[in-house]
């Protein structure tokens, strides 16, 4: 396992062994702690969200797909796994194999919404633990409440905050979104100038209800779809 982990070793891995590489690990852990390994994936969705603001290549596309059959499909070394992303791909052929995956929504009414982040009662603590002054510590509290408000989970009077919006909060004293950074700001000006989502957002934000199915996954037809929107509305604010 020595050529995965060294610097120099690992620039000549083959792409067998890349793709093959996390199955090699969980091999290993197998014999080492005698139980099969549960999975525990970030971003899974990373590259496929890229999609939509990238040039396509069928070849990466087809590199991530085998990675993760290789490592997700049921076998005697994984017991099974966690998978968390920003877009609803399961089964849609771009990242993940269509074998034994369940979706749940974000902040819906499951046994792990509660850590998507911190709720009213754990917030409290953290700002005592941080912030001495009691007059400072409530006005920090009430900064967030305002600016943030929470995700709502689902059927439930819960509100969840967002962990690392909290703490940079705490630690810079100040309330910041997100998506304000000069990439995403750019990013979606070139989205918002398309006609058509322009005028869905003029309508929400004059009040009017807009119906959105987010019930079926993201298929690769609608991620080329916004790949030509993001694209089109790049060129033209060019």
């Amino acid at each position: 396992f020595t050529k995965y982990i060294d610097p120099k070793l690992h620039l000549n891995l083959t792409e067998g062994e890349i793709s093959h590489g996390f199955v090699y690990l969980t091999r290993l852990l197998r014999a080492h702690f005698g139980k099969k390994v549960f999975v525990l994936m970030d971003n899974y969705d990373a590259y496929v969200h890229s999609l939509i603001f990238e040039e396509p290549d069928d070849s990466v596309v087809s590199f991530v797909q085998s990675v993760n059959t290789a490592l997700l499909t049921p076998s005697k070394y994984v017991q099974g796994a966690l998978l968390v992303g920003v877009l609803r791909v399961t089964g849609s052929g771009l990242s993940l194999p269509e074998v034994h995956i369940e979706d749940y929504f974000f902040m819906g009414d499951h046994n792990f919404s509660g850590f998507h982040g911190l709720n009213d009662k754990e917030l409290e603590p953290v700002l005592v633990k941080i912030i001495e002054d009691k007059k400072e510590r409530e006005m920090i509290h009430s900064r967030i409440q305002e600016y943030y408000n929470g995700y709502t989970v689902m059927n439930k009077e819960i509100k969840i905050y967002n962990t690392k919006s909290v703490l940079k909060c705490i630690q810079t004293r100040q309330v910041k979104s997100y998506w304000h950074l000069p990439k995403y700001i750019k990013m979606f000006q070139s989205v918002f100038t398309s006609p058509d989502v322009m005028h869905i957002v003029m309508e929400m934000v004059l009040g009017n209800t807009m119906e959105v199915d987010i019930t079926g996954p993201l298929k690769e037809k609608e991620i080329l779809m916004l790949n030509h929107i993001v694209g089109s509305a790049i060129v033209q604010s060019e």
